[in-house]
């Protein structure tokens, strides 16, 4: 049987390829991946994948991309786009949207521009939950109609009023009003460093590092010089205050009001940070102050409900038994691992085929039965260990490692005979004596 050729969106280290390659059925030709080190496991233990098809960013795959997939002869995409919960209650963040949540709308794009076969989306189980949410845009409105989706209105608190009032927030309405007022993104994240360190003595430790010392002695320096505009007198006088304290500290004097001044500093960049963000990202939204905070009034969507009827509307049919949820437990592997999984085919593929698409049934019910890590390792507790990150590989051939389990002995198979990476922390002294 000829092999369906499948390419890997958000593809880690390889692990989705590598279970479709298991089955003989599907020959991974393609794969997108950001990360570094994840490009590099998955390079090393797929050879023969081509770089000019073995994209970094999702964004990347344009029509001639998708033509090139096309003409390798793609049925099938698998991946894992990330995707981020929200929670109102988290005011710390430095920003509302998730940028992670849009790179499931980019999966839903390329899919709509290969149309493959078939496509397999996994994704955090929670997905389903209130807390994974699109924000609507001014662009959004027209779709989420077509695909008679409803949304839910929202109150966001995005700062404090006696910090930014209503009247100023509003009148920035624009991105190019707000950047005057915002400092540099590393001069923010780095002051952003001393408000974590909680307490004026971790704040002289940590510029005690000369890096850190260096960086806020040449800062001091063109303090002044920060700001294009100022929001107004009250935040003048706590920029400056926070210079003066800070050269203070720099010179081994104290200052308790240090974090005091840190703090205002940061909430209001925060304030103006988040009111860019939603203008850049064309949210539609209105401002009130309400009980001493500046709200944010939007509306919201469901990220599952949107890529269910998503896919309906450009000619798939999905798993729809109300079953989207499988445990990795249930299939022998020694964690408990709730993945959501949408499959999708093309109606016409189904039809002609007399197919219906559902999830596995369970291979392993009882729980008492579930594979634990000590049945996957506990081989490897008769092995040396190293305290070395650099260390060679073990050699096990002829060793008498006893394979106790079945799922050890399937983990053995086509054994190379070298263990890679059997490595542990360096326990101190005083941790010895102590255990």
């Amino acid at each position: 049987m000829e092999k369906l050729k499948v390419v890997d969106l958000f593809s880690g280290a390889g692990g989705l390829s590598a279970g479709f390659e298991q089955t003989g059925c599907f020959e991974v030709v393609a794969a997108v991946e950001l990360d570094k080190y994840a490009r590099m496991t998955y390079k090393r233990n797929h050879k023969r994948l081509k770089d000019d098809l073995f994209f970094k960013d999702i964004r990347d795959i344009k029509e001639a991309q998708i033509e090139l997939l096309k003409e390798t002869g793609v049925e099938v995409v698998i991946g894992g786009p990330p995707c981020q919960g929200f929670s109102n209650a988290n005011r710390q963040k430095n920003s509302i949207i998730s940028s992670n949540n849009q790179l499931v709308k980019d999966y839903i794009k390329v899919i709509e521009k290969l149309e493959p076969l078939i496509f397999v989306m996994e994704n955090v189980n929670t997905m389903r939950s209130d807390k994974h949410k699109f924000f609507l845009s001014y662009s959004d409105k027209e779709e989420l109609e077509d695909l008679n989706l409803v949304y839910t209105t929202e109150k966001i608190i995005i700062g404090d009023s006696s910090i930014v009032s209503e009247p100023f927030i509003k009148s920035l309405d624009e991105i190019s009003k707000i950047d005057p007022f915002l400092i540099e993104e590393d001069v923010f994240s780095k002051i952003g460093s001393l408000l974590r360190q909680r307490s004026i003595d971790k704040v002289k430790t940590y510029l005690e590092k000369q890096g850190n010392f260096n960086y806020f002695d040449n800062l001091i320096q063109r303090w002044e010089n920060l700001h294009q505009k100022y929001i107004g007198q009250y935040y003048i006088d706590e920029w400056d205050s926070l210079g003066n304290c800070l050269g203070e500290i720099l010179l081994g004097e104290d200052n308790n009001n240090l974090l005091k001044h840190l703090s205002f500093i940061i909430e209001t960049q925060k304030t103006l940070m988040k009111l860019k963000e939603l203008l850049h990202h064309q949210i539609d939204f209105k401002i009130e102050d309400s009980e001493g905070n500046i709200v944010v009034n939007l509306k919201t969507y469901n990220v599952f409900e949107y890529v269910k009827e998503k896919f309906k509307s450009i000619g798939y049919r999905i798993n729809e038994d109300e079953k989207y949820i499988l445990n990795a437990a249930n299939f022998g592997v020694p964690q408990f691992r709730k993945r959501l999984f949408i499959v999708g085919a093309k109606e016409q593929f189904l039809n002609e085929n007399n197919q219906i698409i559902k999830l596995p049934d369970e291979i392993i019910i009882n729980e008492e039965s579930y594979y634990r890590i000590g049945d996957a390792i506990q081989d490897l507790e008769e092995l040396d260990t190293s305290t070395d990150v650099n260390a060679p590989s073990i050699s096990i051939r002829g060793s008498n490692v006893n394979v106790k389990t079945g799922i050890n002995k399937y983990y053995n198979e086509n054994n190379t005979y070298e263990i890679y990476n059997h490595v542990r922390t360096d326990t101190r002294e005083n941790c010895v004596k102590t255990l």
